[in-house]
């Protein structure tokens, strides 16, 4: 898995930035919590009004790489565009 130590915020509520991870390092059918979202501005707010904000459980649906990704969240299925799913820090479930 590709960790996002990087880029994880200092103030990772897991107080462990090992186990932050991009949301594209999970495979089809697992299930992940968002932890932060980092990124502009603009994107955070994008996320924010689909409803994914620290907190939230997505189960992955579809994952494609440099491309979109599909989720479930509370019975929703979200489509992703890449530049915002990069911006979610989500760990295991």
């Amino acid at each position: 898995r590709s960790k996002c130590m990087n880029h994880c915020p200092e103030n990772c509520p897991l107080k462990n930035p090992i186990n932050c991870y991009s949301i594209y390092s999970h495979k089809i059918g697992e299930t992940v919590r968002i932890i932060a979202i980092k990124g502009s501005r603009c994107i955070r707010r994008n996320l924010l009004s689909m409803g994914l904000l620290p907190g939230t459980e997505l189960s992955i649906l579809e994952n494609r790489a440099g491309q979109t990704c599909l989720v479930l969240s509370e019975n929703r299925k979200i489509t992703i565009d890449h530049t915002s799913a990069s911006a979610l820090v989500v760990s295991n479930s």
